[in-house]
């Protein structure tokens, strides 16, 4: 599935966007729905919530980490609007910053900037 940089920031928080995660970092797992096991296992394991829930969220930075990338947030004053919306930033470890993104809260700035530097083949994540 074909991404624009549009597309990824307009999408909102939930199952979809989730869905989507998911089979974009483990492409190698078998989906049912909102369901993925590993390939060979029996259990089926319900996707987290990813894009609505900061533990869930938290383990995409993990997943980032393991393959040599942080995921740097903050959170930075929109001068234009007064709002303070939180920043997601994905940084090669070797070579410095990549995609960066904004949200209204933490999970979703996350999912964003995953979905970015996947969809965009900027990094070698799967």
């Amino acid at each position: 599935m074909e991404l624009t940089r549009e597309q990824i920031e307009q999408m909102p928080a939930g199952r979809e966007m989730d869905i989507l995660l998911a089979k974009m970092l483990y492409p190698e797992r078998n989906f049912d729905e909102d369901y993925t096991r590993e390939p060979g296992k029996g259990n089926w394991y319900m996707i987290p919530n990813y894009s609505t829930y900061i533990a869930a969220a938290w383990k995409i930075i993990e997943h980032f980490e393991t393959k040599g990338y942080l995921i740097d947030l903050t959170r930075a004053k929109d001068f234009e609007t007064g709002e303070y919306p939180y920043v997601a930033e994905v940084w090669d470890i070797q070579n410095g910053p990549g995609r960066e993104t904004r949200a209204a809260n933490a999970p979703l700035a996350i999912c964003r900037v995953a979905l970015l530097t996947i969809a965009h083949e900027f990094y070698d994540i799967g």
